[in-house]
């Protein structure tokens, strides 16, 4: 209850203020003030929820298998009546305007149907946690506790176990695959890099392969380049059987030229593709930067 109170007076301030800003004659746009509702008043009113809302009806402490009331309507009744004020103030409507035509126009649920859907979210949450979650442990249902009588030749009954709050929670949603948490694994493999030959090696090495590739295959080639006054661009060319086939070029915005780099391979690969009857696409890149110790095939 001094939950309640508490948390319904700081909604109520924030309502306030905004009934007093809008009304039926003048003041801002009703969505402008629905949407601080949603962003404001909702937020705090229902703040905690879920710690404290059981739902209307819940199983008896003394009897779990006889349902009863959970006696908490008196506490409802004090949000919606804290919900109805905000939504008259998101609202140009007179106090004689029907409660259900209120919460429709502004597409606000009563505090109760808002309260089941904080619980059913609350409830998903539950869902998504990993396994060796806290919470997890806590939720999940425990068996029956048997309770042995004194005459041993009869049957053993089985005393139902009372559940928390925290557990009738999570038997809102039916039981999922929960997200297995796995630690990160690193590799104590060191990652060699992209260039490991010389730029004489590695023209040798690609002209020997021009050299045994298939008289239909297209390959494209492509660059980037930046000028010094910082212009960044890009261009291809397709080749077939030492004949080229088609050339483009483009320049890009403020980009670096890696950048340009892969644009120009990327339009290269298109324009390959446009050709038709195309086998194999083949893209080494040359790039050319204003910066001598990047320059490689």
């Amino acid at each position: 209850k001094f939950h309640v109170d508490e948390w319904s007076a700081k909604a109520r301030q924030v309502a306030n203020l905004l009934k007093g800003i809008a009304n039926t004659k003048q003041g801002p746009l009703p969505r402008a003030v629905r949407r601080a509702v949603k962003a404001c008043v909702e937020p705090t009113l229902f703040y905690g929820a879920e710690a404290w809302y059981p739902g209307e009806v819940a199983p008896s402490v003394a009897n779990p298998n006889r349902i009863v009331s959970t006696q908490v309507k008196h506490l409802v009744l004090r949000l919606d009546k804290v919900l109805r004020h905000a939504v008259r103030a998101a609202l140009p409507v007179w106090k004689t305007t029907p409660i259900p035509a209120m919460h429709r126009e502004a597409g606000t649920p009563p505090a109760s149907i808002a309260l089941a859907a904080q619980q059913i979210r609350f409830s998903a949450r539950l869902k998504s946690l990993d396994g060796r979650h806290p919470l997890v442990k806590r939720a999940s249902r425990k068996p029956p506790r048997a309770r042995h009588t004194r005459n041993p030749s009869s049957t053993r009954r089985v005393k139902p176990t009372f559940q928390s709050r925290l557990q009738r929670t999570d038997q809102l949603l039916p039981k999922c695959h929960r997200p297995a948490l796995l630690p990160r694994h690193y590799s104590d493999i060191e990652a060699s890099p992209l260039q490991t030959a010389n730029k004489a090696e590695s023209a040798g090495d690609f002209l020997e392969w021009l050299g045994t590739a298939a008289a239909a295959t297209l390959i494209v080639y492509s660059d980037g380049s930046q000028l010094p006054n910082g212009a960044v661009g890009f261009g291809f060319a397709v080749h077939r059987d030492k004949q080229s086939l088609v050339q483009g070029s483009g320049r890009m915005g403020p980009s670096e030229v890696f950048d340009a780099e892969a644009a120009g391979a990327l339009e290269g690969l298109r324009a390959a593709l446009r050709l038709g009857d195309t086998r194999s696409a083949v893209v080494p890149t040359r790039r050319r930067t204003s910066s001598p110790s990047s320059k490689n095939w």
